[in-house]
């Protein structure tokens, strides 16, 4: 009966061993488990860190890009202003040029017209001389003649 009683214990100690290494298994798997899915969560967050990481990048990219736009944006507002600056000097020289030569077309109006004044008061002055000379002439042939006719 002592053997009986032996064996008996030792079955049950057999099967309390396979039980707890039955239990030891599935505490095996659901440890295994819990690092496969640490290792599953962990990927999932280096994922997620870099698609922060391209997302910060993106931003930072658009942010350069919008600068560049303004910096632009000034670059040709500032080309624009220096173009307008150089169009309005231009059309300013330009008028001032274009009074220029009207003053001198209206001083060369004037310089002609005062020539042509001062032809017609020479002509008229050459006439009137030429009228005194003719007069002269005739006198001093008149006074020959009075001279001679006194004479005779």
């Amino acid at each position: 009966a002592d053997l009986q009683n032996a064996l008996c214990a030792r079955d049950q100690a057999l099967q309390q061993v396979a039980e707890l290494d039955k239990v030891l298994r599935e505490r095996d798997d659901i440890a295994r488990e819990r690092d496969e899915a640490f290792t599953a969560m962990e990927c999932a967050l280096q994922d997620i860190q870099r698609a922060h990481d391209e997302r910060d990048s993106a931003q930072l990219e658009l942010a350069q890009a919008a600068r560049e736009r303004e910096l632009a944006a000034r670059e040709r507002e500032h080309a624009s202003e220096q173009v307008k600056r150089e169009y309005d000097q231009v059309l300013s020289e330009r008028n001032e040029a274009v009074k220029e030569r009207d003053q001198a077309v209206n001083n060369a109006d004037r310089a002609n017209k005062e020539k042509t004044a001062a032809q017609f008061e020479l002509e008229r002055v050459v006439r009137e001389q030429d009228e005194l000379s003719r007069e002269r002439e005739r006198a001093v042939e008149q006074a020959k003649k009075d001279y001679h006719d006194a004479i005779l």
